[in-house]
């Protein structure tokens, strides 16, 4: 399976799935057997091993790829150098 888990994705699964596991386990039951506690430490299990593996099965079912960066936003009429910078122009620029 490819690679679809960027390196931000990938830090903050790393975070999430350790903490959602700790929790399942200690407040929600996880160690008593109770079903929400265990839930909770399946779904932090499989986040933590999608942080190490950098793949997502979710991710691939959904195409999103988070490796690459994100794509410049588009331009538009309303906005011709693109919504980041509003079409605006140094004075004279772009006259003859």
């Amino acid at each position: 399976m490819k690679e679809n888990v960027g390196r931000t994705d990938q830090v903050m699964r790393a975070v999430i799935g350790p903490l959602l596991l700790g929790a399942g386990y200690a407040w929600l039951g996880g160690k008593e057997g109770k079903a929400g506690g265990l839930m909770t430490m399946i779904a932090g299990a499989l986040v933590a091993e999608t942080a190490l593996t950098k793949t997502c099965p979710l991710n691939q079912v959904l195409g999103i790829d988070t490796t690459q960066p994100a794509a410049k936003p588009a331009t538009s009429a309303l906005f011709p150098g693109g919504a980041g910078g509003y079409g605006l122009r140094r004075a004279g620029a772009g006259r003859g």
